[in-house]
């Protein structure tokens, strides 16, 4: 039973991404493709 979040737009802190990526089951693949927007070059 495995959920699926393909083609789902995830929007998160970095350190909720990476509490997110150590609860993840061993073996899950992650696809991160990161958005560099900041108030610097927005």
């Amino acid at each position: 039973m495995s959920e699926s979040i393909k083609d789902k737009e995830i929007k998160m802190t970095a350190d909720e991404l990476k509490e997110y990526i150590e609860n993840m089951p061993e073996g899950t693949i992650v696809n991160i493709d990161f958005d560099r927007e900041t108030e610097d070059n927005a």
